[in-house]
C-alpha cells in the first residue's frame, strides 16, 4: 500500500512531516533549488530552516538545515533520497514520493551511478535516478532506461526510440501485463494495452522511473498490472528563472534538439513553471528514409499556502514512425548468412505489379495528448485528500501494403462493386494501403485520503473512475504509380458505388473502470515492525457496436473482481530489513483483440470471430525479501513466486495487409525465482552496479487449439529467460564522467511448445562525457555514448508468440499446423554525441 500519494508510508515520517508544518508555519516548504542534468550537487539559496523532528513519536528534537542541497526531483522512488548515518537508514526512509517534501532529508539514497536506488517498501523495487538517465544517450526511451534493472528483458530494432519496435518483460510478462503511470495518472493505451511510452515525456524531464515487478501500489490506476507497475515521474519546474538547450546528432542520420524555458517562482504567487520542446529526426540501419518526432512538456505548480498544492502536467507528441519490419529465424539466418540485412525487411523502393511490401506504406502514424493535474488538500496534519482528473487523447494509424481484386470486394460479409474509374491498377489489381486506425481518449479521475488514525496507524481509501471511447477502421487508401498515397491518416478511403467505405473492421465502443481501496497500516515495535492490509473492488464494463456488415451488430461484457493484498517489513538492525507480501492482480480482457469481428477484404469471411467470454487474466503472488544498506554497500534480494490464471498472450497478425494483434489464451502459468541488486557508493570515483534473476515460468495448461490441445502443459513460458542479468560501472571525478553498462538476456522460447526460440545474447553500451567550466552564466557539457559495442547481429525480441512452429500432433491425435513465430532484429552498433548548455 502506498503513502500520502499511493501508498502508506512510515509513521514516523508522518510524524516528521506534522511537526514540519506546526513548527514552520508560512515559511514556504521546499528549499530552492535548480535541476542539473549533469548530476552534479543541485544549486541551492543559502537559507535556514529550523525543523522540529519527531523521534520514535515521541520524542522532538531540533534539525538545522542550512543550505542543504534537495533533489530537484519529487514524485519517484529515483528520487528519493535519505540520511547517510546508517543508524537512522530505516526510521528515516520515507516513501518514494515524499522525500522532496520532507525537509529532513540530508544525503542521497542513490547508489551504483544512479542505477540503484536505497528502497524501504515493502515489496520488490528498483528505480533509475535523474542522474543516470542524464548519462545516457540523450534519446534513451522509458524502455532503455529501465533494461538495466533486475529481471527485465528488452528488445527494440533501434537505438533510439524511435521505430516502434520496442518490447519489455518483466519476470517473462510483457509491457502489456504491466501497470504504466505518469504523474500519477494511467498511460496505457486502451486499445491494445501498450504504452507507446516514447510518448510519455522528454527524457530531460524524467526525475527518474521505478519499477514494481510482480505486483501494484493499491490506489494506482491500473488495469493490466499482473506483472508489475513501471512508475515515470517529470521533474519540478526549478526555483529560478532559466533553461536548458541541448542538440544530439548520431548515426542512422539521426539529429535531434531540445529546449527547456523555467519561469522560476513568479513573485509571491507560489507559481513556477516549465515549459519544454523537441523535435527528433532519425532513421533505421536497414531502410533507406527517416521518421520524425515533435514532442512538447509543460508543468505548473502552485501551493496555496501550506494548506493546498496544484500540479498540472501536459505532454504532446506528434510521432511519424519508420518501423522495421518483423522477421522470421529463417529470414534473420538468412540475412546473416548473406550479410544482409534489408533480407525480411519492407522494400526500399516501389516497382507496381512486383513491390508488395513498400516501407512507405508501413510508417507508423500517432498523436498524442496526455493531461494531468494533481491537487492535494491538507485539511490538517492528520487528513490529506489528494485528486487526479486526467485526459488522454491519440490518433493513430498502423498501416501495410495489400491489393484487392474489384471483382471481388466485400465491406463486411457484403460484397460490394467498385468504380475504378480514376484509380491505378496493375494486373486488374488495385494497390492499396490497409490502414489500422483508431481515435481515442480517456477522461477520468483517481483520488485517495488519507487519515491518520493515531500515531501508529493509518488509513488508506481511495477511489478511480475511467471512461474509454474508441472509434476503429480497417479501410483501404488507394496507391497512386509512385507508391504513394493521398493520406496517412485512413483519409480518402475505397468506397463502393453506394458510397460506404470498404471496411474489414468497423466498430466504435466505451468501457467505464469504477475500482474502490481501503488499506490499513499498523506500526509497531518502536516503528520496526510495519503491517499492511488492503483490498481493491475492481469493475469494468463495456459496451460496441460494430458497424462493419455482418452477423455481429452489439457486443460487450462485464466483470468485476476482488483484490486482496498483505505485506510486512521488519527492521531487522537500523541497516538491515526483511519484508513480504501476498498480492492478487489482474489484466483487463483484451479489447481489440477478442470482442469485435473482423472480416477479409476479398473474401467477406471472418477473419476474427469475436467473442465476449474470455474473463480478466489474475495472478495470485508472493514475496520473500531482505534489504541491507549502509555508507557503502546496498544489496537486496527478493524471492517470488506467482501463479496466472486466464493467461492471455498478444501475438501480431496480419488483416487485409494491415499490423493487427491477436490472442493466444494459454490458460494456467506458474512463475516463481530470484532477483538480486547490489549497488556500491563511490569509491575512489568508481561507482559499481550488479543484478541479477533466475526465473522459472511454466505453462500448466494445454493449449486449445481445432477442437483439440497442443501438449503444453510443462512447458516453459515463452519470452521467460532463465537468467538475465547487468553490470554496470560509473566513474565520475571532477566534470568528467563516464559509464559503461553489459546486459546478458538469456535464450526464449517464441513458441508454447518450445520448438522454436532465440539465442542468448549480451550486449555492451559505453559512456563518456565533460562538464565545461562555467562562462558568462552558462553551463555547458558535451557527452558521447555508444550501444552495442560489440556490433553484434541478434534477434532482439519476440514480436509475434506461435503455438507451434513444427505441425505437431495433437493430444486427440489432430495434426496441428504449424506457425511461424516472427522477432525483432536489433540495430547494430550506434553513436550520439550531444551538447548542451544551462542558463
Amino acid at each position: 500500500m502506498k503513502s500520502d500519494k499511493h501508498e502508506l508510508d512510515s509513521v514516523h515520517s508522518r510524524s516528521i512531516a506534522s511537526q514540519c508544518r506546526r513548527n514552520i508555519g508560512n515559511i514556504k516548504r521546499g528549499v530552492a533549488m535548480r535541476h542539473n542534468i549533469h548530476g552534479k550537487a543541485h544549486k541551492t539559496k543559502a537559507i535556514t530552516l529550523r525543523v522540529a523532528l519527531a523521534c520514535c513519536g515521541s520524542m522532538t528534537a531540533l534539525c538545522a538545515a542550512s543550505a542543504q542541497q534537495v533533489p530537484a526531483a519529487s514524485g519517484a522512488s529515483a528520487a528519493a533520497e535519505a540520511t547517510s548515518d546508517p543508524a537512522q537508514v530505516s526510521s528515516s526512509a520515507v516513501a518514494p514520493e515524499d522525500i522532496l517534501r520532507e525537509l529532513v532529508v540530508t544525503a542521497k539514497r542513490a547508489v551504483g551511478g544512479g542505477n540503484m536506488i536505497a528502497q524501504r517498501e515493502p515489496l520488490a523495487v528498483s528505480s533509475v535516478s535523474a542522474k543516470a538517465i542524464a548519462e545516457r544517450m540523450s534519446l534513451s526511451g522509458p524502455l532503455q532506461i529501465i533494461a538495466t534493472l533486475p529481471g527485465i528483458a528488452t528488445g527494440q530494432s533501434d537505438p533510439f526510440a524511435m521505430a516502434q519496435r520496442s518490447f519489455v518483460y518483466i519476470r517473462g510478462l510483457p509491457s502489456n501485463e504491466q501497470g504504466w503511470i505518469l504523474e500519477d495518472i494511467p498511460v496505457v493505451d486502451q486499445a491494445f494495452f501498450l504504452p507507446y511510452s516514447e510518448t510519455f515525456v522528454d527524457p530531460e524531464n524524467l526525475a527518474g522511473i521505478t519499477v514494481i515487478p510482480g505486483s501494484s501500489r493499491i490506489t494506482d490506476p491500473v488495469q493490466t498490472a499482473v506483472g508489475g507497475e513501471i512508475i515515470a515521474t517529470v521533474r519540478q519546474p526549478s526555483e529560478e528563472l532559466g533553461g536548458f538547450v541541448a542538440y544530439s546528432h548520431g548515426s542512422y542520420k539521426t539529429d535531434r534538439i531540445f529546449g527547456r524555458l523555467e519561469t522560476g517562482v513568479i513573485g509571491e504567487s507560489g507559481l513556477k513553471a516549465f515549459a519544454s520542446g523537441s523535435y527528433t529526426r532519425a532513421g533505421t540501419f536497414n531502410l533507406p528514409g527517416t521518421g520524425d518526432r515533435v514532442h512538447a512538456d509543460a508543468k505548473i505548480t502552485k501551493e496555496w499556502g501550506d494548506k493546498a498544492t496544484s500540479t498540472l502536467f501536459v505532454s504532446y507528441t506528434d510521432w511519424n514512425s519508420m518501423r522495421s519490419n518483423v522477421i522470421s529465424l529463417a529470414q534473420f539466418n538468412a540475412a546473416k548468412a548473406a550479410d544482409d540485412y534489408t533480407i525480411g525487411n519492407y522494400a526500399g523502393t516501389f516497382v507496381p505489379g512486383v513491390t508488395t511490401n513498400y516501407y512507405k506504406l508501413n510508417y507508423y502514424q500517432r498523436k498524442n495528448l496526455i493531461v494531468s493535474f494533481k491537487n492535494e488538500i491538507r485539511f490538517s496534519d492528520r487528513l490529506t485528500l489528494t485528486v487526479v482528473p486526467y485526459y488522454h487523447w491519440t490518433k493513430s494509424n498502423s498501416p501495410g501494403q495489400t491489393s484487392v481484386n474489384p471483382a471481388s470486394v466485400f465491406n463486411g460479409t457484403s460484397r460490394v462493386q467498385i468504380n475504378t474509374t480514376g484509380l491505378f491498377l496493375v494486373n486488374g489489381q488495385i494497390p492499396a494501403m490497409s490502414n489500422s486506425f483508431q481515435d481515442h481518449y480517456a477522461i477520468g479521475a483517481n483520488t485517495w485520503l488519507t487519515y491518520d488514525v493515531t500515531d501508529s496507524n493509518r488509513l488508506l481509501v481511495g477511489y478511480w473512475h475511467d471512461y474509454f471511447d474508441i472509434d476503429a477502421i480497417n479501410n483501404l487508401t488507394p496507391v497512386a504509380q509512385d507508391g504513394s498515397v493521398s493520406s496517412v491518416w485512413a483519409n480518402d478511403a475505397l468506397r463502393s458505388t453506394d458510397g460506404n467505405v470498404i471496411a474489414g473492421l468497423n466498430y466504435k465502443f466505451s468501457s467505464k473502470i469504477d475500482a474502490i481501496s481501503i488499506g490499513d497500516q499498523q506500526k509497531l515495535l518502536n516503528d520496526r515492525l510495519t503491517l499492511e492490509v488492503g483490498l481493491k473492488y475492481f469493475r469494468k464494463s463495456l459496451r460496441g457496436t460494430n458497424l462493419a456488415p455482418g452477423p455481429q451488430t452489439d457486443f460487450g461484457s462485464t466483470f468485476h473482481r476482488f483484490l486482496p493484498r498483505a505485506s510486512f517489513a521488519f527492521d531487522v538492525t537500523p541497516t538491515m530489513q526483511i519484508y513480504g507480501n501476498i498480492v492478487k492482480s489482474l489484466r483487463s480482457p483484451f479489447t481489440i483483440q477478442l470482442y469485435p469481428n473482423t472480416y477479409n477484404f476479398g473474401t467477406g469471411r471472418v477473419a476474427q470471430l469475436g467473442r465476449s467470454d474470455k474473463g480478466p487474466e489474475t495472478g495470485l503472488g508472493q514475496e520473500f525479501g531482505y534489504r541491507y544498506h549502509d555508507n557503502l554497500v546496498t544489496f537486496d534480494v527478493a524471492f517470488f513466486n506467482k501463479t496466472i490464471k486466464n493467461r492471455q498472450i498478444s501475438a501480431s497478425a496480419i488483416l487485409n495487409g494491415a499490423g493487427v494483434s491477436t490472442v493466444l489464451v494459454a490458460g494456467t502459468q506458474k512463475t516463481r525465482g530470484v532477483t538480486a541488486e547490489l549497488g556500491f557508493a563511490p569509491i575512489y570515483g568508481f561507482s559499481p552496479y550488479v543484478n541479477g534473476q533466475y526465473l522459472d515460468a511454466k505453462t500448466k495448461s494445454n493449449f486449445a487449439t481445432g477442437g483439440d490441445f497442443l501438449p503444453t502443459a510443462g512447458k516453459v513460458a515463452p519470452a521467460s529467460p532463465k537468467w538475465t542479468a547487468t553490470a554496470g560501472l560509473n566513474y565520475r571525478t571532477g566534470s568528467l564522467f563516464a559509464n559503461a553498462l553489459w546486459k546478458y538476456n538469456g535464450s526464449q522460447f517464441s513458441t508454447l511448445m518450445n520448438d522454436q526460440k532465440i539465442k542468448s545474447y549480451s550486449t555492451v553500451d559505453l559512456g563518456i562525457g565533460y562538464e565545461l567550466p562555467e562562462f558568462w552564466g552558462q553551463k555547458a557539457a558535451v557527452k558521447f555514448n555508444i550501444t552495442n559495442v560489440g556490433n553484434k547481429p541478434f534477434l532482439s525480441a519476440i514480436s509475434a508468440t506461435q503455438p507451434n512452429a513444427v505441425a505437431t500432433r495433437g493430444v486427440n491425435g489432430t495434426l496441428i499446423a504449424a506457425g511461424t513465430p516472427t522477432y525483432t532484429l536489433a540495430s547494430p552498433r550506434a553513436f550520439m554525441v550531444s551538447l548542451s548548455s544551462e542558463f
